[in-house]
């Protein structure tokens, strides 16, 4: 079969003679975002693919096969611990549409336990929380995003014209508030997108917010409405009842770094104790909660180009992350504590060699803080989700897959699995991350990996794609989405959503992908 005919007339194919068609197709080739072609690809077709290829490749070894870990997986929601000290807490709902909706799904999903007057509800909480929901007009917010022209050149105008159209419509906040946002949809195809806008005009009015995509002729699913305000409640810092499991005596830290522009880069520190939540950027001094974080990005100006021959990035970046490692591990042992170590293995490329594969020793830590070997409370941990990481399949499996599962290789690797329903539908993308404790002792590998891997499962209250990472990363990235320059698209590393693993439940007359 000719691809490129595929591609002009897709309907011959989808409709005619019983036959599924499986073709590569990658977004990058075609430079065009937002595609409509739907992926996905059924359980048993892949295992013929990967037997046909081993026919045709027989020089090819299949790895050994992975040792599966038994694993806690409890998933708990309620009830939510919420921030210290709040009272109650404001809900804004920018759509004349879906307000009882939103009713519904929050009694119904049991994230509120009563409404105690016309627009208040108690929300299902570790003490008690009034919500207070509101509703909004759209309209004004959305003249000039769309109007003026859409570029990060215009964006300062753009962002502050959004927050004084939402002071205009629902006047200041001293308290942060939540907002939910429903816009119609934007699939990649328009030329304007106003979301990345609309998100940091409203963080200056004080308000946290996420979006919900309107699709002409469909009404809106319970379970976005839920996803949308579980997101809220994330930003706000509410955390969900599995957070009990992670409550021990020690001190996660996390570092990741963010693309904000074509050439600024922010590192970003987090730093788990217990339920306490903190997180620092570059150039700060202080830690500070998530909201706070979200609120105020736009006034942070510290950031990082990449390292290079040509600057001096790459040992200053070491520096800031040793000295800062070096307060929380002194503060550790004081209180005889371990401090672990989570750093994402993104970073070996240009800002911490020491990780990469040709350096490391999973039985040494790599020396990324002075006389390392002197510092027996720290543990250090690299995750990646790169693409070195191998893709991995069950053996003799039927079509339903284990969901989640954490694995052990020969070599001390870790793998944890998940699959998750992309966009509410029938199809799973399925994700994979590689888990390598570094100069940890044999009896505690275990126990850290299994750490991770709850942490992966079951830390974020989100049900969407992309959240099978830890909980710090998956924050790190909203961060991100505040402050990032609005023409990312044009040097972003494009993350192809079919680049990925879909497992594709049965259903006929379709084209699949891989």
């Amino acid at each position: 079969m000719d691809l490129d005919h595929i591609l002009q007339y897709p309907k011959d194919y989808i409709v005619g003679e019983n036959k599924r068609v499986l073709f590569p197709y990658n977004e990058r080739i075609y430079k065009v975002q937002g595609t409509k072609i739907e992926p996905g690809i059924k359980v048993k077709e892949r295992e013929y693919l990967f037997k046909e290829f081993q026919r045709k490749f027989s020089y090819f070894t299949i790895l050994p096969e992975c040792k599966k870990i038994v694993t806690n997986n409890k998933n708990e929601f309620f009830p939510l611990f919420a921030p210290k000290g709040l009272e109650t807490l404001t809900l804004e709902v920018w759509s004349e549409d879906i307000v009882l909706e939103i009713e519904q799904a929050l009694l119904e999903s049991q994230i509120v336990l009563t409404k105690v007057g016309e627009n208040s509800y108690v929300l299902n909480t570790d003490f008690p929380v009034l919500l207070k929901i509101v509703r909004y007009n759209i309209e004004k917010v959305l003249q000039n995003p769309y109007k003026m022209q859409y570029c990060q050149k215009y964006k300062t105008n753009l962002v502050d014209d959004v927050t004084k159209a939402v002071y205009a419509t629902a006047g200041e906040r001293s308290d942060a508030t939540l907002a939910l946002i429903a816009l119609k949809n934007c699939d990649g195809r328009e030329k304007i997108d106003p979301k990345q806008i609309i998100r940091e005009g409203f963080a200056r009015a004080n308000r946290i917010s996420t979006f919900i995509n309107l699709f002409i002729g469909q009404s809106v699913s319970r379970k976005t409405i839920v996803n949308s305000v579980f997101s809220l409640l994330e930003q706000k810092g509410f955390l969900k009842r599995s957070w009990n499991k992670i409550n021990l005596p020690c001190i996660y830290v996390n570092l990741s770094i963010e693309r904000i522009s074509k050439f600024d880069f922010l590192p970003i520190l987090s730093k788990i104790k217990g339920k306490e939540i903190l997180y620092k950027l570059y150039g700060n001094t202080e830690w500070q909660t998530i909201d706070y974080v979200l609120l105020n990005i736009n006034k942070h100006n510290a950031f990082l180009p990449q390292p290079s021959k040509r600057n001096d990035m790459g040992a200053l970046f070491k520096q800031y992350v040793s000295e800062t490692l070096m307060e929380i591990v002194q503060y550790a042992k004081e209180q005889n504590e371990q401090v672990y170590f989570i750093v994402d293995a993104n970073l070996r490329r240009y800002w911490i060699k020491e990780l990469q594969n040709k350096e490391i020793n999973t039985d040494i830590l790599p020396d990324i803080v002075p006389e390392v070997l002197k510092v027996p409370n720290l543990n250090i941990i690299r995750i990646n989700t790169g693409f070195d990481v191998p893709s991995y399949g069950e053996i003799e499996c039927d079509d339903a897959l284990d969901s989640i599962g954490l694995y052990a290789d020969q070599k001390g690797m870790y793998y944890s699995t998940g699959e998750y329903s992309l966009n509410c539908s029938g199809i799973f993308q399925r994700y994979i991350l590689e888990i390598l404790p570094l100069g940890v002792k044999p009896v505690e590998r275990d126990y850290i990996a299994k750490m991770i891997h709850y942490m992966c499962c079951n830390s974020s209250m989100l049900s969407k794609k992309n959240v099978h990472i830890t909980y710090s990363m998956h924050m790190e990235k909203v961060i991100k989405s505040y402050i990032t320059d609005i023409d990312a698209r044009e040097f972003k590393e494009f993350d192809d959503e079919l680049d990925v693993d879909v497992v594709k439940v049965e259903k006929k007359d379709s084209i699949i992908l891989l």
